[in-house]
């Protein structure tokens, strides 16, 4: 009460109040205290010492709302209030109100170092708690409104929260909610603050130092922003991203950038990010180019992470270019190049351009080059090679290397041969060059030029040079200037270098042939020579011969160098061996040489020599026979020579003595040589007719030696080609075809004569296995032994060799198919069907492989390993396929693997949902095997979602957690996505709730019961039982009781409502629940008829709030839910009485257009007509069409003594008097009377009714006058 009249001193209460606790009288004390509250800022000591004395007498909510009145009393002396309330707090045991309060004020403080003190006095359920009470102040009064609307209030609410999730380890949730609030520039300092607070709070914790980074970067603070996301990375590597996303969008002045742009590109490095990376390394090089090595190294580790990536080769190939790293540009730019051809061009043009600048870099030039050689611009590539030598001949290395490229695609490149005899002058290499020009000379008139040209520069560096003087003469010759190449061999006579000279002779004999004008001045040079050196003369006269293919003189003249000097002998041959390298069908050189050589006991030489000039001229070597058999009788054991003799008998047609000289060298030889000899006699045979005895010593031949193959199979072919059921040489041909790793030409011969000659089988199947060691990859031959296996009744070994044949020659495939297709009608087997699955398998026909394993099974459960490997090798190669994959779970399935099945089962419905069916036969043949198989549950769940069929999910679940209770995890979790497919389905509702309580997630029970009431009524039994076993764990739940209370309501059992709520009454005593309960209890008393109880129900709800609007507000509110409550019943139901009592409730509502769609229909009965008229007429009333609905209710005959026409007449007369109809208003009113008091209303309407007739006499008066 206010004191009016200052009769009330605070020192002398607090005085009298102190005196009183003293004494020991608390509850005295306390209530002086109260009675001297004056409502005046004077009431502040009193407030603190009465929050004090109510703590002390455990009135912990009436201290709490004594210290909030204190603290908005006097805001100004706040502190008082946080430190009394500290000291009542941490004086008892951490009491829950006090601790809510005490962070609620810390809070609004900004005091949030005081936080987590705070929080650590209280135990956890009371944390919890108190974090549910600001959740739902932030959903329901903060969330929805904008950030800019926040009252104060509102803020340090929602900072309180943030901290509180922080606390409870929802730091990433806390983060957001604080991110949003820093939107507001007055927020900022908070939020850091508390911040702050959180780090210390969660030490660790990376998400608090992200938000500090957004924070500071949003206001400039770069370095503090750098320091916090450095400090968040060491954390946790893992935020990275989010620290990415934080810096995105800020710009940053480049003066303090450095840092910020390091620590970026670090976390894009890390991230592998190159989308970002890329651009802010580019920022980083164009703000400072000096940085150029950290740059690149940034750059190598992205390559290195994405090496396909064709912008970041570019940029570090021109970052490379610009550093002066030539080698690793280029290096970037052929891996540009092997990744996108495409690119060719792009890159061609940048090192062009780096070349132009650079034309002595060799890296450039090689990398041009061949770029040129594979675009064929060979041009540009010998200009490329061109420009550098003019630049710097010096590099003659790199040049000639490209060079060499070039003339590997174009040998005749006049430009680029010239260029290589230059490039071999500047490393005084004489010979190769000349060599080159000579070349060159070749090449038309263009080359002759240039090689000219060259070889006057090589002159000039090499005046003494015979090379270079050589190529000059020949250049001369080509020219027709003969005299002037005269004069160069005589530049060399007169220098005396005899040497030299003699090299020169083939070039003098070639001048005076072709000017026989200059024979004179040739002789001078002769004589010269001869003077000097008879030897050498005579030696080049010998090498002049035979350049001009005079080799009978050529050998007159080597002879006599022998006579002149026998000692240089070895030199001679040498130089014939040269001689003959250059002119190989010189056969009397050719034959001079080897008789030297047998002169000097070189028998491997001479009969390498005789065999050479042999190929080339049989009859040459023929007529030397006898020398043939007088070398021999001297060297009985060299084989070459009896192979040159047996050839020279041979082209002469001598086969008798062929045969006699091949069987001596046969019996004088061994091993590997007498092979030729063997194949020799075969031959001789064939040409004498007798091809039969020839087969065999052509087949021991490839015995001795393999490589005689192709010469043995040409003369099986004569013998055959003659006689072509010659059965020893099929079988000799197909053996030889075998050795020649032909093996589709060895199976055909071998298979014919299988079929000329059946009951030799055994003796080709024999033949056929030494065919596989000859091509061990082949499948014929196993093909072959198979088709002969089966032929001969061998089944089981012919259908193993067909198996390896395919697996050796997928081609062989179809044929195999088509064999043991026919097979199958004789006989069926397991290892048959097991090679058709195969062979199906290898030919895509899946469903068919998939039978015969299925069929391979049934035959033989044994063999289920093999089937299972051909099964998933076959999945493995048709992933797309079921039908493999539904053989395999049956498979799996009959042997007793229960787990594969459903393993395999649940991949089937999952890349096949119209397997639900096989599935569903699956799993319930699995439960009859195992009834308590987990996996088997759980797959009958995924088909019940599948078909939509919740009921089986719920009965499958509910079955797993009476035999596995261990599994409510997963279970919960199915529970609720398929409540998310379905969220009205009862029974998923119901389930849900069962394991919420399982779980012990108690706080989530309430809702769903709310949810399940509302979407079926009908449950009501199930939801009363779950609300029964939740009071028993929460007492306290008001919303519980609630439920319940509104669940009797609907059946219209008020009593068992009442009751309901009388029970709230004792446990729930939150002052805002109880004013709820108390309007609940003031509408349910009214509609039991028990008015004092409802009038003291109001009573008490009054005394809570002072807020009558409010009270007035529920009301209303209770009775809309009730109404929705009773709508949501009556939707489902179609009979008459429940449409007209849905559309009445409807209106109700005020959803006026609803209950007239309800009451379209006819009624079936009059009594019917008339309840369905009595809601019409209201809703006609309602949609300004009174006449309508007054005209609709006249039609009936009313008795005073029936409820239904006494609700009839009751609407007729408010109508009526709505309308003015005083008459028809008061005849309703006077049948009424009896049964209800409308005394005042009667005499009301006769009133308006008398005014209105007098009015209308008047009327009728002023009428007739």
């Amino acid at each position: 009460m206010l004191d009016f009249f200052g009769t009330k001193d605070p020192a002398k209460v607090l005085e009298k109040a102190n005196r009183q606790y003293m004494e020991g009288k608390l509850e005295a004390a306390i209530k002086t205290l109260e009675s001297g509250l004056t409502e005046a800022k004077t009431d502040f000591e009193l407030l603190l010492l009465l929050a004090r004395l109510y703590f002390e007498n455990g009135q912990r909510m009436d201290t709490v709302t004594t210290l909030k009145r204190a603290y908005h009393l006097c805001p100004d002396r706040g502190e008082e209030v946080v430190n009394t309330l500290s000291e009542i707090h941490y004086s008892g045991r951490g009491a829950i109100e006090t601790g809510d309060l005490l962070l609620e004020l810390h809070a609004q403080r900004g005091e949030y170092e005081e936080l987590d003190r705070d929080l650590k006095s209280l135990d956890k359920k009371a944390i919890d708690a108190i974090l549910r009470k600001y959740q739902r102040l932030f959903e329901n009064n903060i969330q929805p409104k904008k950030i800019t609307d926040l009252t104060g209030r509102d803020i340090y609410l929602y900072l309180l929260y943030s901290y509180l999730l922080a606390h409870r380890g929802e730091e990433m949730k806390a983060v957001e909610l604080l991110d949003r609030l820093t939107d507001r520039e007055d927020t900022i300092p908070k939020v850091i603050n508390l911040t702050r607070a959180i780090t210390k709070l969660r030490w660790g914790d990376p998400y608090p130092y992200l938000l500090l980074t957004k924070v500071y970067l949003k206001h400039g603070e770069y370095r503090d922003a750098l320091t916090s996301a450095q400090r968040a990375y060491e954390f946790d590597k893992a935020i990275g991203p989010e620290l990415l996303k934080a810096m995105e969008g800020i710009k940053i002045d480049p003066a303090q950038a450095e840092g910020i742009l390091d620590f970026k590109l670090s976390l894009y490095l890390e991230q592998k990010d190159i989308d970002h990376a890329l651009p802010l390394l580019k920022e980083i090089y164009e703000t400072n180019p000096d940085r150029v090595d950290e740059v690149i190294k940034g750059f190598r580790d992205l390559e290195r992470a994405f090496p396909d990536d064709l912008n970041l080769k570019y940029f570090l190939g021109d970052l490379y270019l610009n550093a002066g790293r030539v080698g690793l540009a280029i290096e970037e730019y052929r891996k540009i190049l092997n990744l996108a051809p495409k690119e060719e061009e792009k890159v061609l043009k940048k090192l062009r351009e780096s070349w132009e600048k650079d034309p002595k870099n060799p890296h450039l030039i090689s990398q041009l080059v061949e770029l040129y050689l594979k675009r064929d611009e060979l041009t540009r590539a010998v200009e490329t090679v061109a420009r550098s030598y003019e630049a710097d001949p010096g590099l003659a290395d790199e040049y000639i290397h490209n060079l060499n490229l070039i003339l590997e695609k174009d040998l005749k490149n006049t430009q680029a041969l010239y260029l290589l005899g230059r490039c071999l002058l500047q490393k005084n290499e004489w010979e190769n060059a000349a060599v080159v020009f000579d070349n060159l000379v070749e090449l038309g008139d263009e080359g002759i030029e240039l090689a000219r040209k060259g070889l006057e520069e090589g002159r000039k560096l090499a005046p003494d040079s015979v090379e270079i003087i050589k190529s000059l003469i020949g250049v001369m010759e080509h020219l027709g200037r003969f005299s002037e190449a005269l004069g160069l061999v005589e530049e060399v006579a007169s220098s005396r270098e005899v040497e030299s000279l003699v090299e020169l002779v083939p070039k003098l004999d070639h001048i005076v042939k072709r000017a026989p004008e200059l024979a004179p001045r040739a002789e001078r040079i002769y004589e010269l020579i001869k003077e000097v050196d008879p030897f050498l003369s005579t030696l080049a006269a010998a090498e002049a011969r035979a350049a001009s293919k005079d080799y009978e003189k050529a050998v007159e003249e080597y002879k006599k160098a022998l006579e002149i000097d026998p000692e240089k002998r070895e030199m001679i041959e040498n130089i014939i061996s040269r001689t003959l390298e250059g002119y190989p069908d010189s056969g009397p050189l050719t034959l001079f040489l080897a008789r030297l050589y047998i002169d000097d006991g070189k028998m491997k030489e001479a009969s390498d020599l005789f065999l050479k000039a042999h190929k080339r001229n049989p009859e040459l070597v023929a007529e030397l026979i006898d020398d043939y058999y007088q070398i021999i009788k001297d060297h009985p054991k060299d084989s070459s020579l009896r192979r040159v003799l047996v050839d020279a008998l041979f082209t002469k047609r001598m086969f008798d003595q062929v045969l006699r000289e091949a069987k001596e060298a046969i019996e004088t030889l061994g091993g590997k040589e007498k092979g030729y000899f063997l194949l020799k006699a075969g031959q001789a045979l064939i040409e004498k007719g007798d091809l039969s005895d020839a087969v065999r010593p052509i087949m021991l031949s490839l015995d001795s030696d393999p490589s005689l193959v192709d010469e043995a199979i040409q003369s099986l072919n004569q013998i055959v080609d003659v006689d072509r059921n010659n059965i020893p040489a099929h079988f000799a041909l197909g053996r030889a075809y075998g050795v020649a790793k032909k093996i589709d030409k060895a199976v055909d011969e071998l298979m014919l004569t299988a079929r000329i000659v059946p009951t030799r089988v055994d003796r080709i199947i024999e033949e056929l296995e030494r065919l596989k060691s000859y091509s061990p990859a082949s499948g014929l031959p196993y093909y072959a032994r198979g088709f002969l296996y089966i032929n001969s009744g061998r089944t089981k070994e012919g259908i193993e060799e067909l198996d390896r044949a395919m697996e050796m020659d997928p081609g062989l495939v179809e044929r195999i198919l088509a064999m043991l297709q026919k097979l199958e009608a004789k006989e069926k087997s397991p290892l048959l069907y097991l090679t058709m699955a195969k062979a199906a398998t290898l030919k895509g026909m899946v469903d068919i492989a998939s039978q015969h394993y299925q069929t391979a099974f049934n035959l033989d459960p044994k063999a289920r390993e093999k089937i299972i490997k051909g099964l998933k090798n076959l999945i493995d190669q048709n992933p797309d396929s079921v039908a493999p994959k539904r053989v395999l779970a049956n498979i799996y399935l009959q042997y007793g693997a229960l787990d594969n099945v459903i393993q395999l089962t649940e991949e089937i419905v999952k890349r096949w949902p119209e397997e639900v069916d096989f599935a569903h036969e699956i799993s319930e043949r699995v439960l009859k095997l195992d009834p308590d198989n987990v996996a088997a549950h759980y797959l009958l769940v995924e088909i019940g979602r599948r078909r939509r069929d919740y009921k089986l999910v719920v009965e499958t679940l509910r079955h797993l957690l009476d035999f596995s209770p261990q599994e409510i995890g997963k279970v919960a979790e199915l529970a609720s996505q398929s409540l998310k497919e379905s969220p009205d389905d009862l029974d998923l509702l119901l389930l849900e709730t069962d394991i919420l309580f399982l779980t012990g997630d108690i706080s989530r029970v309430t809702p769903l019961l709310e949810r399940i009431f509302t979407r079926h009524p009908e449950a009501g039994d199930a939801v009363l039982f779950r609300i029964k076993d939740l009071l028993k764990r929460e007492k306290t739940n008001y919303r519980a009781y609630s439920l319940a209370s509104n669940i009797f309501i609907q059946r219209k059992d008020l009593n068992k409502a009442i009751e309901v709520l009388n029970m709230a009454e004792r446990y729930c005593l939150d002052p805002e629940v109880r004013i709820d309960l108390f309007l609940r209890l003031t509408y349910l008393y009214n509609q039991a008829g028990r008015a004092e109880e409802a009038k003291k129900a109001l009573d008490e709800a009054k005394r809570l709030t002072p807020d009558r609007k409010g009270i007035f507000k529920l009301i209303k509110r209770l009775r809309d839910e009730r109404i929705k409550a009773d709508v949501e019943i009556l939707k489902g139901k179609t009979d008459e009485k429940s449409r007209i009592r849905l559309a009445a409730e409807l209106l109700e509502l005020g959803e006026i257009d609803r209950a007239e769609e309800v009451l379209q229909f006819t009624p079936s009965s009059p009594r019917m007509l008339k309840r369905w008229a009595l809601i019409k007429a209201q809703l006609l009333f309602l949609k300004r069409r009174p006449i309508d609905g007054l005209t609709l209710l006249r039609s009936f005959s009313l008795r005073p003594d029936d409820d239904l026409d006494q609700k009839i007449a009751k609407l007729r007369m408010e109508i009526a008097e709505a309308l003015g109809f005083y008459g028809e208003a008061l005849a309703m009113a006077d049948l009424l009377s009896p049964y209800r008091d409308l005394q005042r209303k009667r005499d009301r309407f006769r009133s308006f009714l008398l005014e209105k007739m007098a009015a209308s006499r008047g009327m009728v008066i002023e009428g007739r006058l």
